[in-house]
């Protein structure tokens, strides 16, 4: 069933920079997407893939800086793909939201590789504790696979020598790392750190296809100051829509 506009609220992310269309209840963007878009900085011509798009924040930010690449997406729930859509056309972007299951493809993405996909996946089994909403339950947890399959399918859709870029819990990086073993090397991994000496609760997590390059420890980025505020390099990233730096 279609969202009504009661249900859905207009928002700005990135500083003001885009405006995103999304549902009062259920999924809603906060900082990792905008962080996701801006681990990766595609060449002109390049082709990036945002798989499970959601409501399109990460394709939308990444469009924001580098307008000169072809951004699509891929999101199963039909409501957060129409809103994506729609996102995309306020903002003036041309940006390809597929709606389809990754791992029953539509027809319109079979066959095909990009030089990047980007996935913020879901990463919990069935057997956790579910948060309330169905619609946001979807986004988090993995219903019938396991993250191993998750992101092998991404892997599918990189081409040889293209990049998978993901965000995921901290305590789930054992297994990503298990599921890009003899598929994808050039590992780099990214902490995004709570506070100065605090543990990281999130990874920015990239991989190369057929790469055999060692892996790789970024500094990463610290969040907030001790008093909660961005710090100013997080504020660059979220607020100002800079390119994180890897290197």
């Amino acid at each position: 069933m279609t969202l009504k506009n009661a249900e859905i609220t207009t928002d700005a992310i990135l500083g003001g920079r885009v405006t995103l269309l999304q549902p009062k209840n259920g999924y809603r963007v906060a900082i990792d997407p905008v962080l996701l878009a801006a681990s990766i900085s595609p060449k002109e011509g390049e082709r990036v893939l945002d798989v499970g798009a959601g409501t399109g924040a990460v394709a939308l930010c990444l469009a924001n800086r580098v307008g000169f690449v072809e951004v699509s997406g891929l999101e199963v729930n039909p409501n957060y793909r129409d809103l994506a859509l729609r996102s995309a056309s306020i903002n003036g972007k041309n940006i390809a939201f597929h709606q389809g299951d990754l791992f029953s493809l539509p027809s319109v993405l079979t066959g095909q590789q990009f030089d990047y996909v980007l996935s913020n996946p879901p990463y919990w089994s069935p057997e956790s504790s579910r948060p309330a909403s169905p619609e946001r339950s979807g986004a988090h947890f993995l219903d019938g696979v396991t993250l191993t399959d998750w992101i092998g399918r991404c892997l599918a859709l990189v081409a040889s020598k293209g990049v998978l870029s993901l965000i995921i819990p901290a305590e789930k990086l054992d297994d990503a790392l298990a599921a890009l073993m003899g598929a994808a090397g050039g590992v780099t991994l990214f902490p995004l750190w709570p506070k100065a000496e605090m543990p990281a609760k999130r990874v920015l997590l990239q991989a190369r296809k057929r790469s055999a390059t060692p892996l790789k420890m970024c500094p990463g980025l610290v969040l907030h100051r001790i008093d909660g505020a961005y710090t100013e390099a997080a504020q660059l990233v979220l607020r100002e829509g800079q390119a994180l730096q890897f290197d």
